[in-house]
């Protein structure tokens, strides 16, 4: 946690109503498009008429019949069901999500009039819930969460569990084929020649999605590294991610003259980031995501987009900034602990990125990491959920606790808090996230038998207390190693360009030990361990040690090393016999 962090969830979850999510599963909302002029209000998506659909087995069976020259008739059968469910409880919502479904807040078969950032299904039975659309298999057990079927499908190039798609129905015309032929007798557009087709007819979603970095002014455009990107075209859909260049291909072709939506999904196996807007908390079950348009033949292989930056903190251009750098932070972050022989965070991180919203509410102050989503493994997490809630006593504490519950948050980032002048920076976000991602590591390695007191301990003081303050103990190191990693990976990263003045190695070397209300936590401790032992003059600092690894530092933050003397007796006996007398010196400068 930042050293400003206080109070991280003094107003979470007041009136909750909709409750969704997206990791195993996936709920998508109705982005925006590209072209739509009314991105920046966040207007809801409006919906026209219903569309027939070209993939029910009627429509399928009458397009079948009429390209087949054999005299035997064929009857095609069902291979997925197109329906919506209606969850009406967190349980439910979760349940949803567990079973891995791809979730639609819009009918797949609608004509889209304006895209927006959310959208109430007005056939919802309530004002509180919306239905969600997908795709399931025939034999699907349906259970107690409401649901309606809403057609029978027959996708011909739906891929069976052994990875192959259907063949034996396709001898005297292509899959593809009968879908446009469908279309054509629906009275769509659609190439219906059915000559057999070159390669080259059919399309592959690829490209580059890029985001703007700004550092001290200076701008360029860098990958966005690890975002999960969804094409679909009606039920045909695909899934790639960017990797370390920003570039992607999507694992579905598409047929010429096809408009395919492309939506990038702030996901991966390493964290989920969700977007939340002032006290709007039907954001929090949203991983955050943008609708970049529909690209069609060429365009579909050619994608290149770039996210820029914002200065309305308001605005949805600033949130997916943010969580452009967030993405990339994160991967960052993977990489330099698997360098420096350190234990990364846990996989499947719940982010959620806040702002204060045009009424000045946030669900956060600054940066935090309260890891409740991976401490909901355990029994402990009821606590530790308490901490971060509004009293016992309040109207709403049994809804709040129980959304809670449902979807824990691990990482907090309020990008509008009292740093929002500096989150224009890149290299200054970065550092903010290595800091807490530290963190993360730091708790995948103690787990909760230290975090919860550490929690525990920041909630009750209201920040971090004093060094004469009982527990203080785990503030000092935990702090210290967070602040410590988040410059070092900043200068991994950025080396001698920076928006600070100096590099972010000698921000950390600067550090003045008992200087400033926090100077009892020795953030410089760490890296004079492991530098060359030459100290600046003005720190104080008597720094005669060198040679020692990050991965030892780390080695002896051990679940049960709750202070800096304690730290300092476990890293001799483990590592530094040969230079105690030096690294007494060296903790003693700093108090301890």
């Amino acid at each position: 946690m930042k050293k400003k962090i206080i109070n991280s969830f003094c107003y979470l979850i007041i009136g909750v109503t909709l409750i969704t999510s997206c990791k195993k599963g996936e709920i998508i909302p109705t982005p925006n498009t590209q072209t739509q002029k009314t991105f920046e209000t966040d207007t809801p998506t409006k919906i026209g008429k219903k569309l027939p659909n070209p993939f029910t087995v009627e429509n399928m069976q009458n397009a079948f019949n009429q390209l087949s020259r054999e005299k035997t008739e064929t009857e095609l059968e069902t291979n997925q069901l197109y329906v919506r469910f209606f969850p009406e409880t967190t349980e439910e919502s979760k349940e949803l999500e567990e079973q891995g479904l791809i979730l639609w807040d819009i009918p797949l078969d609608v004509e889209v009039e304006q895209y927006g950032t959310a959208f109430h299904d007005p056939a919802s039975p309530n004002t509180t819930m919306t239905w969600l659309y997908t795709t399931v298999k025939p034999d699907y057990k349906f259970g107690k969460i409401k649901h309606e079927i809403i057609d029978s499908l027959f996708l011909p190039n739906l891929v069976s569990e052994e990875g192959k798609r259907t063949k034996s129905l396709f001898n005297e015309f292509s899959s593809d084929d009968l879908i446009s032929k469908s279309l054509n007798l629906l009275g769509y557009e659609d190439d219906v020649d059915s000559a057999p087709k070159r390669a080259s007819s059919k399309y592959t979603p690829k490209g580059y999605i890029k985001v703007q970095q700004n550092i001290n002014g200076t701008i360029t455009n860098v990958a966005v590294k690890k975002a999960k990107v969804r094409s679909r075209w009606w039920f045909d859909i695909g899934t790639g991610y960017t990797d370390d260049n920003g570039y992607f291909s999507c694992n579905e072709t598409y047929r010429k003259n096809r408009d395919v939506n492309i939506i990038i999904i702030f996901e991966n196996e390493y964290v989920d980031i969700r977007g939340i807007k002032g006290l709007n908390f039907l954001d929090i079950f949203f991983t955050e995501r943008k609708n970049i348009g529909e690209f069609e033949n060429g365009s579909l292989e050619n994608i290149n987009y770039t996210f820029n930056n914002s200065s309305d903190l308001n605005s949805s251009n600033k949130r997916f900034w943010m969580a452009c750098h967030t993405l990339n932070a994160i991967r960052e972050h993977h990489v330099y602990c698997s360098q420096e022989g350190i234990q990364a965070p846990p996989l499947g991180l719940n982010m959620w990125l806040t702002n204060a919203g045009k009424k000045g509410h946030s669900l956060s102050t600054d940066a935090a990491a309260p890891m409740l989503k991976q401490m909901g493994n355990s029994s402990m997490i009821l606590d530790a959920t308490k901490l971060f809630l509004v009293t016992s006593g309040h109207p709403w504490f049994a809804v709040s606790l129980q959304v809670l519950l449902q979807y824990p948050p691990d990482i907090t980032y309020n990008y509008s808090g009292s740093e929002a002048a500096e989150n224009i920076y890149s290299d200054k976000i970065a550092q903010t996230l290595f800091h807490e991602l530290s963190h993360a590591s730091h708790y995948n390695k103690v787990r909760n038998t230290f975090w919860t007191p550490y929690i525990s301990y920041v909630v009750q003081h209201g920040g971090y207390g004093d060094a004469n303050t009982n527990g203080s103990g785990r503030i000092a190191i935990s702090e210290a190693w967070a602040d410590f990693c988040g410059s070092r990976f900043a200068h991994l990263r950025y080396g001698n360009t920076t928006s600070i003045g100096n590099t972010w190695i000698t921000e950390i070397e600067n550090f003045i030990p008992n200087s400033g209300i926090y100077g009892w936590i020795p953030d410089g401790v760490y890296h004079d361990l492991t530098d060359n032992g030459i100290e600046p003059t003005s720190t104080s600092v008597i720094d005669n040690v060198s040679g020692y690894s990050i991965a030892q530092c780390f080695g002896s933050m051990d679940v049960d090393v709750v202070s800096v003397t304690g730290y300092k007796t476990r890293f001799i006996s483990e590592y530094g016999s040969s230079q105690q007398t030096n690294i007494n010196l060296l903790f003693k400068s700093y108090g301890y």
